[in-house]
């Protein structure tokens, strides 16, 4: 049983400019003692606080031993921050699981901070935990509540910035210049406080409080430490909550490095657009934290049966790189970076777009949402599998299917347990081929690489038609962030599909009425010069001459792919519903045979026409 001295640092101010913060932002956990203490003031305080009851227990304990074991984190909004300091991981992770035991049902809230520390990153990874690292904030909105949150008081009425990482606490010239309207005596109470506290060192040999903007050291009353900002450092930053005071105080306070664009070889778009989920390591069996969700929990049972595993940490996209508008149905994309003896293997994971949940929201019954969603299943490797026959160069896909508990907005349904289908494929370690920087366009080497790899590319995505009709036309699927570069000494080498979405869909099109729309997503490729359109219509004939041949030398064989669905045998019925009452995935199939005929009945003479 943990013993919490203190009280409850998730209480809040419920009034005056802290409103909503916590009152007593100072924990310490002692591992040995099995005992949290919280404060309103230092860590220091916490200490105090410690061998006062180690003492009244009638064991006495001595401050050298204490500060050794001591674990401190620090309660910022609704997140308790562990900060490492001079200890070994596996000390930390002791404090952290005295604090889930000392205050259960907030596990989810306890982060470490220090995430650009190495060995914390490779520690939280080791363990499935790279979800509990503070994260950055993304936005300047979200750096502004990030600052208001480290907002702190120790006993007057002065406002600290609290960096939880140092443990020093900065007051403003704005915070200063405040105080002067207070009465005499509580402005005196103010200075001596800052005084008293900037003259203190804390485990880290920081200050307890420190100046912001400047590194005078305050000495006297309000208006002689307000004295010292005319020796400010940027007067840029004098103010607070301006241009360049949020992000200069954010840089101070929570300026964390993130690491996982190197450490997992993601690419620059990724950056900052993973938000970690609870993951899992393997010690005497595997162990999944008891936050993860059902969803989750399956998908890292599944990996770990596939082959096992030695840790895991999967994280949700925040925001697709593809540009285009978002179609209905389920979008969720997962990146999982699975720890192996051999090294660490990174994978996309791809939730279903069209799943039972989403039949259950447009009021379909269970049986039919099952069937239809085996039936996507089905057809979606259908057309991956025909698309690779027909050039695409995508990546093996592995289908999964995990449990998960229906909560939308089919009430009957709701708390129903359900199939959630997914396809997993390996990382592609490359950049999305339209979100190359400006300048690699004016480099020969570049551009010529590029135009024969798009080239190829181009010719495989026109035969299988990708896109979709919208506002009475066709959107095209084309160098929109599906498609990425392999470079090599700064050169492209390779072009990968990542998601072969929208197969077959623009089939009753031909090559020349299609080329329009594929030129438009290629100004960069043609406005570098007329010889690298030459070379990209090359590249595109040749390869449409190979892959056309390829099919003409054994047609039969590219219309014998698996149609059926892998629902229940025993419900066929359901397939027979009227049209209009669910998609037909069999029918929508049966477009590829257009794109065949269109590939047969169109000659390596007359796609050169189309483009030259």
């Amino acid at each position: 049983m943990v013993d919490v001295i203190g009280g409850d640092p998730f209480e809040r101010y419920l009034e005056g400019p802290l409103r909503g913060k916590p009152k007593k932002n100072a924990l310490s956990v002692f591992p040995s003692l099995e005992t949290v203490v919280v404060a309103a003031g230092t860590h220091g305080d916490c200490l105090n606080l410690m061998v006062s009851a180690a003492t009244a227990r009638g064991n006495p304990v001595s401050i050298p031993s204490l500060t050794l074991d001591r674990v401190d984190a620090i309660a910022r909004a609704d997140t308790l921050l562990v900060r490492k300091d001079d200890h070994v991981m596996e000390h930390v992770f002791r404090g952290v699981a005295l604090l889930e035991d000392a205050f259960p049902g907030k596990e989810d809230r306890i982060r470490y901070l220090d995430a650009g520390d190495p060995v914390v990153w490779d520690a939280a990874r080791r363990r499935g935990e790279l979800w509990r690292l503070n994260p950055p904030a993304h936005t300047r909105k979200e750096m502004e509540r990030a600052i208001r949150d480290a907002m702190v008081r120790l006993g007057t009425d002065v406002i600290y910035f609290y960096d939880a990482r140092s443990g020093t606490r900065y007051v403003t010239k704005d915070v200063l210049t405040s105080l002067l309207q207070l009465s005499p005596e509580r402005q005196q109470a103010c200075a001596r406080e800052i005084v008293d506290y900037a003259a203190r060192r804390n485990r880290n040999d920081n200050p307890e409080v420190a100046l912001f903007n400047t590194v005078a050291t305050p000495q006297g009353d309000l208006r002689a430490i307000l004295s010292c900002f005319e020796r400010s450092i940027d007067v840029e930053v004098d103010h607070d909550f301006t241009q360049s005071w949020t992000p200069a105080m954010y840089r101070t306070l929570l300026g964390e490095d993130h690491r996982e664009e190197d450490d997992l070889g993601l690419c620059p778009e990724m950056k900052m657009q993973v938000k970690w989920r609870e993951g899992a390591y393997v010690s005497d069996g595997l162990h999944v934290h008891k936050c993860a969700s059902k969803r989750i929990r399956g998908m890292i049972t599944n990996f770990h049966a596939q082959r096992p595993l030695r840790f895991i940490n999967i994280g949700q996209i925040v925001e697709s790189s593809s540009t285009r508008v978002i179609e209905s149905g389920r979008r969720e994309v997962y990146i999982a970076a699975l720890g192996r003896d051999e090294g660490i293997d990174v994978h996309v994971v791809r939730m279903q777009d069209w799943d039972m949940w989403h039949d259950l929201d447009r009021g379909e019954n269970v049986d039919f949402a099952s069937f239809h969603a085996d039936e996507y299943q089905n057809y979606t490797l259908n057309c991956r599998n025909l698309a690779m026959r027909l050039g695409a160069t995508c990546e093996e896909m592995t289908p999964f299917v995990v449990k998960e508990r229906y909560d939308g907005s089919n009430k009957a349904h709701t708390g129903k347990e359900i199939d959630a289908h997914y396809v997993v494929r390996p990382y592609i370690h490359g950049t999305a081929t339209d979100k190359i920087a400006a300048d690699h366009w004016k480099d020969p080497a570049f551009v010529e690489a590029a135009a024969r790899l798009l080239g190829k590319h181009t010719a495989a995505n026109m035969i299988i038609g990708r896109g979709r009709k919208r506002n009475g036309g066709i959107e095209v699927y084309f160098n929109d962030g599906d498609e990425y570069f392999t470079l090599k000494d700064g050169v492209p080498v390779d072009v990968k599909l990542g998601d072969p979405s929208g197969c077959f869909r623009d089939v009753e099109r031909s090559f020349s009425e299609m080329r329009c729309d594929y030129e438009s997503r290629l100004s960069h490729l043609f406005d570098a010069g007329a010889q690298y359109r030459s070379l990209f219509v090359d590249a595109l004939v040749q390869e449409y001459t190979r892959i056309r041949d390829a099919y003409l030398h054994d047609p039969e064989s590219y219309n014998h792919f698996p149609i059926t669905a892998t629902g229940n045998p025993e419900r066929p019925h359901i397939d027979e519903r009227p049209q209009g009452a669910g998609w037909h995935f069999r029918d929508r199939m049966k477009q590829a045979s257009e794109a065949l005929k269109r590939l047969e009945s169109t000659t390596p003479q007359q796609m050169a026409d189309a483009w030259r």
